[in-house]
C-alpha cells in the first residue's frame, strides 16, 4: 500500500511539473528537444528515489541543471572540434517550448542574460523565493536580490533595444 500510495505521488509530481521544468530547462538555455531528454532523465533518476527525497522539485531541478550544463559543456567542445575540422557536420533542431512568437521573445531576452543571472530568474519564474533560491545556489540572499536587480535591469535595456530594433 505505501509503494502504491509513493507511485501515486510520483504520478501526481510528475503531471504537474514536467511542463515547468522544461520551461526552466530552456530559459536556462537548453532546445526544446534538450529540455525534453534531460526532463526525462531526471524523472527516471527521481523514480528511483523518490521515497528518499524530501523536496523533490529542488532536487529535479539540481540535478536537472546539472545535466544541462554537463551537455553546455559538451556543446561547447563539439563546436570547438567543428571549427577545427575534426568532426561532421551536425546541426541541432530547435523546437520552442511555447509557440507564441511574444512568449519567444521572451526567452530570447531571457537568454541574453549572464548565466547566474538567467539562473536566478529561472528559478524566480519557476515560484522560487529569493531565500530558496539562495539556499539551493549555496549563495547568499543579498547576492540572489543583486542578480535580480541586475537582471531586470538588463532586461529594461534589451526590452528597449528589441522596440527599437536593436534585437531580433
Amino acid at each position: 500500500m505505501t509503494t502504491h500510495l509513493r507511485e501515486d505521488e510520483f504520478d501526481d509530481f510528475y503531471r504537474g511539473d514536467h511542463h515547468r521544468l522544461c520551461g526552466y530547462l530552456h530559459v536556462r538555455g537548453a532546445t526544446w528537444e534538450e529540455a525534453l531528454d534531460i526532463a526525462h532523465d531526471t524523472y527516471v533518476k527521481l523514480l528511483e528515489q523518490f521515497a528518499t527525497i524530501a523536496s523533490p522539485r529542488a532536487w529535479t531541478r539540481r540535478v536537472a541543471a546539472n545535466m544541462l550544463t554537463d551537455l553546455q559543456r559538451r556543446r561547447v567542445t563539439q563546436h570547438a572540434a567543428l571549427q577545427s575540422g575534426r568532426a561532421g557536420t551536425e546541426q541541432s533542431y530547435q523546437q520552442p517550448i511555447i509557440d507564441d512568437g511574444e512568449a519567444e521573445r521572451v526567452v530570447k531576452l531571457l537568454q541574453a542574460l549572464p548565466p547566474r543571472q538567467r539562473e536566478v530568474i529561472a528559478l524566480t519564474m519557476d515560484g522560487y523565493a529569493p531565500k530558496e533560491i539562495a539556499e539551493f545556489l549555496g549563495i547568499a540572499s543579498n547576492t540572489v536580490s543583486a542578480s535580480l536587480r541586475l537582471a531586470r535591469h538588463k532586461l529594461r535595456d534589451l526590452i528597449g533595444e528589441s522596440c527599437s530594433g536593436g534585437l531580433s
